[in-house]
């Protein structure tokens, strides 16, 4: 992979991660203690959900149920507001299924 893009990826993979901790902080204290440890049990971290973002959709619907709906549109809200042309696309896709 190109230098440039694996970087340009690398950036995209930590400010997802900033953007779903920051948006589970929001929504509690408890709620982001969750998610974290349910990630860390399959051996990820907020930022590897850019490529495991099924692993996350499946989490938030184990700890969220129906109310995951107004954490996703905080999440993608901010990531379009990130993304700006990144590539996002794929990421966001699968979490607003």
């Amino acid at each position: 992979m190109n230098q440039k893009l694996l970087e340009n990826s690398e950036r995209i993979e930590h400010a997802i991660g900033l953007i779903l901790e920051n948006a589970l902080l929001k929504t509690g204290k408890s709620y982001y203690d969750k998610v974290s440890k349910k990630l860390q049990k399959e051996g990820l971290v907020f930022s590897d959900s850019y490529h495991k973002p099924e692993v996350l959709k499946k989490i938030l619907s184990k700890t969220y149920g129906k109310s995951q709906t107004a954490l996703r549109k905080e999440v993608t809200k901010e990531l379009l507001d990130f993304a700006a042309g990144k590539d996002t696309t794929h990421f966001m896709a699968i979490i607003n299924k």
